[in-house]
């Protein structure tokens, strides 16, 4: 009875212990990630070796590449004393048809194997298979991987860093271990990180693309802008097995874009002031007429003061309105100083009326010397826009002034020129500046918005190009259309208020 029970005990720890190597096949494929197939093979072979008590293991490896083949064998169990010298053996195939190769046990029992010890070896073959067809493919992508002329990865479904190239390496100056902790070891940029992991993270756990710009560190040090473009990759039961991420050095486009958006501020400037210089006699009527107000009231007030008796109220009348010509005076140099001036692009809610009254406002006496019949047609209770008030007005002065210049050599009709506005159809505004001047051939319509591209003589050919520039900056557009009659009609359509706020948001929050 006590032998039974101690036979009993011995296979019940026997048991266990074939479970927990049998666990240890099963687990072969997960644990053959970034795995060589002499780990692998050397796993088996433990395994076999405990579940099943053998004399020796001997596997076969064939090369995937054709080349000569690898063998392995390991020595078990010893004669125990016994004087047999014949082995009983049993195989199993590595893989369909044996393409990976052959395992081999051999045992110095004469019943080996049984059913369960050659269900135990077919299972752990196949599992090792398994292992090695997932090592062999990796192997593979990270070849094919080094041969991509450009920074690629591979992470595991859940966004671990399981495999990066050469490539990547050499530009980083980090290995795959460094890389597995790029969210904690400087690798991107610290004001960066924030906002990468937030991406990051959702998109691994929506499974969904992501692409999004970030500073790395490369091998000296120096943190340059990188594009991050991750893409899943499924298996046939649609469950995401390897992300693909490619990094795209951007820094120097970042940089050439940035030192174009400070070209084309200072294409702006030089635009706006070159378009003012043509107002300079405008300009001066403009100031004048409310100094000699002031000096003309002024006069009249001491006068009325040292009348005997004083006039106190004509006085105190002609005061007011020295102080009304000063005002005008003072908001007539500020809207000059505005359209002058240098400042970053500003968004504010404003009435596209009012500014293009006071552009109006600014040019009307050139307009005037030119002959130029103002019509204005601005309607009623238009929404308000969010845009820069001083580059949104500089387009209008640019619109006005070439609208008046197409018109000088116009003798035989009026010089009409009407500005209006009014609201399209959606969440949009359009302002329109049509002229009766001599208009554009059909053929130069596309060439109108180009830079350095005039039909004025003396032109620079940067207003419309700036315009445009500007227009664009807003969500906008900015067009050309011949009339049905003589002249032509150049509008700008910019989203309300609500509308481009919504589209601003977002970049300039990432910005």
């Amino acid at each position: 009875m006590d032998a039974g029970y101690e036979s009993s005990a011995e296979e019940v720890a026997r048991l266990r212990d074939c479970l927990n190597d049998l666990a240890s096949i099963m687990a072969l494929p997960a644990l053959s990630s970034g795995s060589e197939p002499g780990q692998i093979v050397s796993t088996l072979t433990d395994a076999l070796l405990g579940m099943l008590r053998l004399a020796f293991v001997c596997v076969r490896l064939n090369d995937s590449a054709g080349g000569p083949t690898i063998e392995t064998m390991r020595i078990g169990d010893t004669l125990g004393g016994t004087a047999r010298s014949d082995v009983s053996f049993a195989s199993a195939r590595l893989g369909l048809g044996g393409e990976l190769g052959i395992v081999v046990a051999g045992s110095w029992r004469l019943d080996f194997p049984t059913r369960t010890e050659r269900l135990l070896l077919d299972v752990s073959a196949n599992q090792a298979a398994i292992g090695l067809q997932h090592a062999r493919l990796g192997s593979e992508q990270k070849r094919i991987m080094d041969t991509i002329p450009g920074l690629v990865a591979m992470l595991t479904p859940a966004g671990e860093v399981d495999v990066v190239n050469h490539e990547l390496v050499e530009y980083c100056g980090q290995g795959l271990e460094a890389m597995k902790h790029w969210g904690t070891n400087g690798t991107v940029h610290a004001d960066d990180l924030p906002r990468v992991g937030q991406v990051f993270t959702q998109a691994i756990a929506s499974g969904t693309p992501y692409d999004f710009e970030a500073r790395v560190r490369r091998f000296d040090g120096v943190y340059r802008w990188c594009q991050i473009r991750g893409l899943p990759h499924r298996d046939t039961s649609e469950h995401i097995a390897r992300w693909f991420v490619l990094l795209t050095d951007i820094d120097d486009r970042k940089r050439a874009e940035e030192a174009l958006s400070r070209a084309r501020s200072e294409l702006a400037h030089v635009s706006r002031a070159t378009t003012l210089s043509a107002l300079t006699a405008s300009i001066a009527h403009e100031v004048n007429q409310p100094l000699s107000g002031i000096i003309t009231n002024a006069s009249t007030c001491l006068r009325m003061l040292a009348a005997d008796p004083p006039d106190i109220d004509g006085a105190r009348l002609t005061a007011k309105r020295t102080i009304r010509d000063g005002n005008r005076a003072s908001d007539v140099i500020a809207r000059l100083r505005e359209l002058f001036i240098k400042k970053e692009f500003t968004l504010e809610p404003l009435d596209l009326n009012e500014a293009a009254r006071d552009v109006i406002s600014l040019s009307s006496n050139d307009l005037q010397r030119n002959r130029v019949i103002l019509q204005v047609e601005l309607a009623d209770g238009l929404p308000f826009v969010t845009g820069d008030r001083v580059q949104l007005q500089q387009v209008i002065l640019n619109l006005l002034r070439n609208a008046s210049d197409a018109m000088v050599d116009v003798h035989d009709r009026p010089r009409q020129l009407l500005i209006k506005t009014e609201r399209e159809d959606g969440q949009r505004v359009r302002l329109a500046v049509r002229d009766a001047g001599v208009g554009f051939a059909p053929r130069s319509m596309d060439s109108l918005f180009d830079a350095f591209y005039t039909t004025k003589s003396g032109g620079m050919g940067i207003g419309l190009f700036v315009s445009r520039s500007i227009v664009e900056k807003h969500h906008g557009r900015l067009w050309a259309q011949p009339n049905d009659g003589p002249g032509a009609t150049f509008c700008l359509s910019i989203p309300c208020a609500s509308e481009i706020v919504a589209a601003v948001a977002p970049a300039v929050k990432h910005s």
